[in-house]
């Protein structure tokens, strides 16, 4: 494939290699040495400011993680731990220069295996940058900060303004570079520049590759056939994944707001996922990131303060109630996907990575809203129902009680009939299913027997 596309000539700023976290086998950089491996990108260059740039944040970085390590190693928490197993191993100590030695030689063994063409900046006029200075031409300007570039703009500007000019030579001299960057200033300098198409990250610069690419349109199609089989498969790695659910909060005063959990219980998740980039189509896998977010039902406890009694003698509360609410979160988060290729079609899906945290933490900035329950009587009987695409569906049946009326006096009080009606979705396939019949409630605030069906209703879509 890769003899059908005009090899590009490219070229990256620093914010790409400080956003990749300079992860070189991760997903981003990988991507761009696989495309310069195929021959799509047939020249990588990097300005020699840039490859200074770079070193100097992984120094910074380093020195900022030592301390942070050796802070946490003096700690009188560490110190009271320190000697238990095989805790007592774990050095004490660590080497800043040889770390930053260390990432800078993997930084330069990447340039290597790109075949990266480190360009100097010696031949740049100063004099037309010096005018570009005194006219406000990007990247200078007088106004608004960038966030990147927050003490001392100009010292910023003038590494930028020289590697602009460089980037321009070069582009006149091949007639098209690709120029991949983040800096509003650079777009600026570079807009409408004859002979630079500018990407704002390496993902717009790959969909641009791939987007008129066969496999490409092949790969699209064939997650979208599959895509309630993705959504299940995303949801039951939620379901196995730790999780906290914090119903506090603190001010910037660190006051406490909001109520502490005891307890939780998950109940229903729901995903909706998109197509956000395809990211490589080659001879032998294609990759794409898809753009997914979660609907996550929780149900929490938590002891009622209001509803019990302060017990003066011992200091603490009498719980006589514990509280519960129902909270919907929501979450968004991008997926790797990799399908292997043979001979031109996708044969098969595999790997599936989420860029997911190792714990997941659902609290007000992700709530959605939170309300309530009334946990007089007999207020909660919930039935699941098993959709046909996968899909568990958790529904509690008495938030749908059309009627109640009582129909019998026994020795333990009265039975209640509970009459249901309630429908609802699957949020990954679209399927509609409906609940009708009555719950009996004997003794009081206790569920006796159910006499409910499930049957799924006749939409446009199933039909």
């Amino acid at each position: 494939m890769a003899d059908k596309i005009k090899p590009l000539i490219v070229t990256l700023d620093t914010n790409v290699f400080d956003g990749a976290n300079y992860s070189y086998d991760d997903q981003d950089l990988s991507i761009l040495k696989q495309y310069i491996e195929d021959g799509v990108i047939g020249r990588l260059i990097i300005s020699d400011i840039v490859v200074r740039e770079c070193k100097r944040h992984l120094s910074e970085g380093t020195e900022t993680l030592v301390e942070e390590f050796h802070d946490k190693f003096d700690s009188l928490s560490w110190k009271r731990v320190s000697s238990i197993g095989k805790l007592s191993a774990v050095p004490s100590y660590i080497d800043k220069e040889k770390i930053t030695k260390g990432l800078h030689k993997l930084y330069d063994d990447y340039l290597k295996s790109t075949h990266a063409q480190i360009v100097n900046s010696d031949g740049v006029n100063l004099e037309s940058v010096i005018s570009d200075y005194f006219n406000y031409v990007p990247p200078f300007k007088g106004g608004k900060i960038g966030k990147d570039k927050k003490r001392d703009h100009k010292k910023y500007e003038f590494p930028d303004a020289i590697i602009i000019a460089r980037l321009k030579q070069i582009a006149n001299e091949c007639g098209e570079l690709c120029v991949v960057s983040s800096d509003p200033d650079w777009q600026a300098a570079f807009w409408n520049y004859s002979g630079v198409k500018f990407y704002k990250d390496l993902k717009e610069l790959f969909s641009s590759i791939t987007v008129e690419q066969k496999v490409s349109a092949k790969a699209i199609k064939y997650f979208n056939s599959d895509v309630v089989k993705f959504n299940n498969r995303i949801e039951n790695m939620l379901m196995v994944k730790p999780v906290n659910v914090r119903g506090n909060s603190y001010d910037r005063d660190g006051i406490e707001t909001g109520i502490e959990y005891d307890d939780f219980d998950i109940l229903n998740i729901g995903i909706s996922s998109k197509i956000h980039n395809v990211d490589y189509a080659g001879e032998t896998e294609a990759i794409m990131t898809i753009a997914v977010r979660a609907n996550i039902e929780v149900e929490c406890s938590f002891f009622d303060e209001d509803n019990s009694t302060w017990d003066y003698e011992e200091r603490e509360y009498f719980y006589r109630a514990v509280g519960l609410a129902r909270e919907m979160h929501e979450i968004k988060f991008p997926v790797t996907v990799t399908f292997k290729v043979k001979d031109g079609q996708i044969s098969e899906w595999i790997k599936t990575d989420a860029k997911l945290p190792r714990k997941l933490v659902l609290d007000e900035e992700t709530l959605l809203n939170r309300r309530f329950i009334d946990t007089d009587g007999f207020y909660s009987y919930k039935k699941t129902i098993k959709c046909e695409c996968g899909h568990k569906i958790i529904v509690d049946v008495m938030e749908f009680v059309e009627t109640s009326m009582p129909i019998d006096e026994r020795d333990m009080g009265v039975e209640t009939q509970h009459d249901i009606l309630c429908e609802t979705e699957c949020p990954n396939c679209g399927r509609v299913y409906q609940i009708t019949g009555s719950i009996y409630e004997y003794p009081e605030g206790a569920f006796n027997y159910d006499q409910t069906e499930i049957k799924q209703l006749d939409t446009e879509e199933n039909k």
